[in-house]
């Protein structure tokens, strides 16, 4: 199992955390309390996904120059990897797909990501469609009018299908690469 594997199933494990708190019927949560513990499992779940992308493609790229030695070329490479982490954020499919392009020269990763229910362009769309509300949930506060709670950023069975979709989205890649 590959390293960037085990590091998002511990990312996740933390979302699963949370996400269990939301359905421990003791924990006797607010409205209010429950969409910040939604929004934090997003939040969470996403980091995982993106550490995983960010981890898988660095194991594969210094396994790669391990197997030709290091020199000035494999130097530049690790260098312009790094410069390119800095940057990095929200991977969605064209930021995942570009990624694994150009360390990997993986030409389209995403053609891996035939999952159960989903076509390659349908898990992208998915994908986009998770980090977009992530980027809500961290970069946009929620606003109540005349103290009714703002609508739903996500629901409690969309968040519960969205972390399974990031964990078959995560095992499709890994097959697809060790292929």
């Amino acid at each position: 199992m590959a390293r960037a594997k085990q590091a998002f199933d511990l990312g996740m494990a933390d979302a699963e955390v949370l996400l269990a708190r939301l359905n421990d019927k003791d924990a006797k949560l607010t409205q209010e309390q429950g969409e910040v513990h939604k929004r934090a499992t997003l939040l969470l779940a996403c980091a995982a996904w993106e550490t995983y992308v960010e981890e898988r493609v660095n194991e594969s790229l210094i396994a790669k120059i391990d197997a030709v030695g290091s020199n000035e070329f494999t130097e530049f490479v690790k260098r312009k990897f790094e410069e390119e982490l800095k940057s990095f954020n929200n991977p969605n499919a064209e930021k995942t797909r570009k990624l694994f392009r150009d360390f990997l020269t993986v030409k389209d990763v995403t053609r891996f990501w035939r999952l159960s229910g989903y076509t390659p362009e349908q898990a992208s769309a998915r994908l986009d469609t998770l980090l977009k509300k992530r980027g809500h949930a961290a970069h946009h506060t929620r606003s109540s009018k005349q103290g009714t709670p703002a609508a739903h950023l996500i629901t409690k069975p969309e968040l519960e299908k969205g972390l399974n979709f990031l964990k078959m989205l995560v095992d499709a890649t890994e097959r697809g690469l060790d292929v």
